[in-house]
């Protein structure tokens, strides 16, 4: 079993995120650690494009609760086109709903999509 590092969920920007990435795989003896992001609450496009790095595991989903904000079915399907493109994991957690419940029942078929770092990835 290994472990997995979660990159911090304090910033806005997904581009903050994957320069962390970039830093922590550098540090000695997190190498082969898998790394993931999540990108939760979505409140815009994300994308890997640009960075020489890319995550082992993205995480997506929309907010819950009486004040979500939207979560456009396009933004998951443009980061899961790329998780593929690039042999990452997804995982769709829910979409935007004032219940995580509700929002798990929102996802497109499409995006009904839940895998894991580690396991084989279709290419």
């Amino acid at each position: 079993m290994y472990g997995l590092a979660q990159l911090p969920r304090t910033s806005n920007s997904y581009d903050a995120r994957w320069r962390i990435l970039s830093e922590f795989r550098r540090t000695p003896g997190w190498e082969n650690t898998p790394l993931w992001i999540s990108c939760e609450p979505a409140i815009g496009p994300v994308s890997m494009r640009g960075f020489d790095l890319k995550p082992d595991w993205i995480i997506f989903g929309g907010e819950s609760g009486p004040r979500r904000r939207p979560v456009d079915a396009a933004w998951a399907d443009a980061i899961l086109s790329e998780c593929q493109e690039f042999g990452c994991a997804f995982f769709m957690k829910q979409m935007s709903a004032f219940t995580p419940t509700q929002g798990k029942a929102l996802i497109p078929a499409r995006l009904l999509i839940q895998e894991f770092p580690g396991a084989d990835i279709p290419s």
